[in-house]
């Protein structure tokens, strides 16, 4: 038996939603503007604060707690300097695919961008290369979603799963967008201030939840729910989605001992760009 919500339900819960995320969004500017003269003790307060510390996972299973002070194209290494003051260097073949990101998404990793040149045959290698899990990931998405909408037990009709998919797909890379905007709003603004992390994680939450709402909203109304079974829909199919990427990324590469997700990261993308 499903539970319609009340016509007006979906309304409200839409408007929570989208307010939700508004206020975590304007909140950035807000903050910034309350005080214009602040610009300059905030570069101060980032010039005097301490480099970031990053625990970067190397692919033999050992821990560093160091920062990433440098990245030279022309060896391929990245400089560390440890918590004890000593500094060492690794190659990104040695770190996982999450200390990769780390890694590329670091100030001196962004330094090193103003030098980077890459051709245009190796940005096409690199997109080739990236189409085809993209398209795998969107379709295993589907198959995650269509197992939680059976779990649920919601009908389980393909066309009304597909099209519920999609509409929940737009949501969440218009969210997406919108915090990337955001996040790099901030990044200009405050640059490495020790405000700029919670103000990260602000917005990070205000979109996690806003999302979450929207979608549990979105799909509760495609099959006529209520916005509470949208959202057992909603955790169902993430808890499906997170143990298969889990077993077929990670425990399955091991078992078989065959290269897993760090090395197609390096050998597929990271080395055509010339990076690795």
């Amino acid at each position: 038996m499903t539970s319609p919500a009340t016509p007006s339900h979906p309304v409200v819960q839409r408007f929570l939603a989208a307010g939700a995320l508004a206020l975590g969004l304007w909140s950035v500017p807000g903050l910034l503007i309350a005080a214009p003269p602040a610009s300059k003790s905030f570069s101060a307060v980032a010039t005097a604060a301490e480099p970031r510390i990053h625990t970067l996972r190397l692919a033999n299973g050992d821990l560093i707690d160091a920062t990433i002070t440098g990245y030279s194209l022309q060896s391929r290494v990245l400089t560390l300097q440890l918590i004890n003051g000593n500094t060492t260097h690794v190659s990104p073949r040695d770190l996982t695919a999450m200390s990769k990101l780390v890694w590329l998404t670091s100030p001196a990793f962004k330094e090193t961008l103003a030098q980077y040149r890459p051709s245009n045959q190796a940005i096409a290698i690199a997109i080739e290369r990236l189409v085809p899990p993209m398209l795998a990931v969107i379709l295993a998405g589907f198959l995650c979603f269509w197992g939680g909408v059976a779990l649920v037990g919601a009908p389980k009709r393909i066309g009304r799963a597909s099209l519920s998919y999609v509409k929940s797909l737009f949501h969440a890379v218009v969210l997406f967008i919108a915090l990337v905007f955001a996040l790099y709003g901030v990044e200009r603004a405050l640059g490495d201030s020790p405000v700029a992390p919670l103000i990260h994680g602000v917005l990070f939450a205000v979109a996690i939840i806003a999302t979450v709402l929207i979608l549990s909203n979105q799909i509760g109304g495609d099959y006529d729910l209520s916005t509470w079974m949208g959202f057992s829909i909603v955790v169902t199919s993430t808890g499906i989605g997170a143990l298969s990427a889990v077993t077929l990324l990670y425990l399955l590469p091991r078992f078989m001992e065959r290269p897993g997700i760090d090395d197609w990261f390096t050998d597929r993308l990271l080395v055509p760009l010339g990076l690795a």
